[in-house]
């Protein structure tokens, strides 16, 4: 990143004045949370995701779930790629009775095919016969008439068969997909493959992360936080690129002070296309003072 304003410059100056790739440690200071480099103030923080760009995946029926191939910690995965499956299987007492009656309905469907068959087969001859013989017209019409009735009932038979097909597949099994909300990494995965979810609430799978904006959280005292509200940019120099220099804007101050350590988070916000920032990267961060 390339900076231009005078106090990047002069900041980067002094930056360059101390590499990241000395050890990493806290200066020898009563302040573990800052280290001095120069006349510059640089504080230890690291990367972590957007909290808007973070989303928890669930099923929401009970049932079995397993993972889709290629669905693992750390794996890119594009919005609505399937995840996961959660297979609902109907208990023996309730899936005996749904077999039995899709039996009948078959062998319904299959008996009625046969008969309109017959009728259309007995229609035709009697049709026929009826072009030579006026006396058969009588005849051709009543087994149009056993045609027709015939053909009705195939087709109630087949709309009968089309509402069990319907039922099967909503209910034995009944399998539900889901699908990534979007584009990002998978975090961490809360189920095994073959868990059963017994109780249709809410069940958390997964967590994804988008990484294409990060946040740099820094671990502050108190009596520094002036610093950064004066401060609505900073230079941050990560681990793994120490030779380059990002530009992280202000965003906010936790809320709460650690009771163990008594500091308190502070965030900055950067772009990071190519996600090349990952969660968890160590950085050391130097606030910008506005020169207004």
């Amino acid at each position: 990143m390339k900076a231009s304003h005078p106090r990047i410059l002069e900041v980067l100056a002094v930056i360059s004045t101390f590499a990241l790739a000395s050890p990493i440690g806290y200066a020898q200071s009563s302040d573990p949370a800052r280290f001095l480099a120069g006349s510059g103030e640089r504080y230890l923080g690291e990367i972590i995701p957007k909290p808007d760009l973070i989303v928890k995946v669930v099923a929401n029926m009970w049932g079995k779930i397993y993972l889709e191939e290629g669905v693992y910690e750390g794996a890119r995965v594009k919005k609505d790629q399937p995840l996961a499956r959660t297979v609902l299987e109907l208990p023996a007492l309730e899936r005996l009775p749904l077999n039995d009656r899709t039996i009948d309905i078959e062998e319904h469907l299959e008996i009625a095919k046969i008969r309109a068959r017959l009728a259309l087969t007995d229609y035709r001859r009697a049709v026929e016969i009826a072009k030579t013989n006026p006396y058969y017209e009588a005849e051709a019409g009543r087994r149009k008439k056993i045609y027709d009735a015939a053909l009705k009932s195939l087709q109630i038979a087949n709309q009968q068969n089309q509402r069990q097909l319907g039922v099967i597949k909503r209910r034995d099994p009944r399998t539900v997909i889901i699908k990534s909300p979007i584009d990002g990494y998978i975090d961490e995965i809360y189920v095994v493959p073959g868990d059963i979810n017994p109780d249709g609430e809410f069940r958390e799978l997964l967590t994804i992360i988008d990484l294409s904006t990060v946040w740099v959280q820094a671990d502050i005292y108190v009596k520094d936080l002036q610093v950064f509200r004066d401060a609505p940019d900073a230079l941050i120099v990560t681990e793994a690129y120490p030779d380059e220099t990002f530009l992280g804007r202000f965003q906010t101050v936790g809320s709460e002070i650690d009771p163990v350590t008594r500091t308190i988070p502070v965030y900055y916000e950067l772009p990071n296309p190519g996600d090349r920032l990952k969660a968890g990267l160590r950085v050391r961060l130097t606030p910008i003072a506005d020169a207004n």
